[in-house]
C-alpha cells in the first residue's frame, strides 16, 4: 500500500505545470506548526517528496504503536504529512484503537474482510 501511495504522489506532483494540486501550507505560521509536530521524527520518515517551491515536502511518517500520544498524532494536521501506524496483529490494532477511541481519521488497508467488518462495527 505504501509503495502505491508513493507512486501516486510522484505521478501527481511531477505532472504539474502550475500550482500543486497536492496539499501545501497556506502561511508560515502553519508551516512552523507542522514543523513542531514532526520535530524529532526524521528517522521515521519513510517517504519525502517536494510538491511546491518553498513549501515543506509531502512526507509519510511511520509511527510506532506506542507513539500514539505524540503531538503529530493528537493534533489536526493542516499540511502534507501522512502518519501511518503499522500493526502486526489484529489484537495490536485493537489495543491502539482502544487507547485512542476518537481519532480524527482512521484508514485500514487489509485483505482480511472479517477484520475490516469487525473494525467498522466497533
Amino acid at each position: 500500500m505504501i509503495e502505491h501511495l508513493k507512486q501516486a504522489v510522484l505521478v501527481q506532483a511531477d505532472s504539474l505545470t502550475g500550482p500543486s494540486n497536492l496539499a501545501y501550507m497556506i502561511n508560515q505560521k502553519q508551516a512552523d506548526h507542522l514543523a513542531s509536530l514532526t520535530k524529532g521524527l526524521d528517522n521515521q520518515v519513510i517517504f519525502s517528496h517536494p510538491i511546491h517551491p518553498h513549501q515543506p515536502p509531502f512526507q509519510i511518517i511511520q509511527v510506532q504503536p506506542d507513539q500514539c500520544n505524540l503531538p503529530l498524532m493528537t493534533n489536526e494536521i493542516f499540511g502534507p504529512v501522512l502518519p501511518i501506524i503499522v500493526y502486526q496483529t489484529a489484537s495490536q490494532l485493537q489495543a491502539i484503537l482502544d487507547q485512542n477511541p476518537y481519532p480524527l481519521a482512521t484508514y485500514v488497508f487489509s485483505t482480511n474482510q472479517v477484520l475490516i467488518n469487525h473494525l467498522v462495527v466497533h
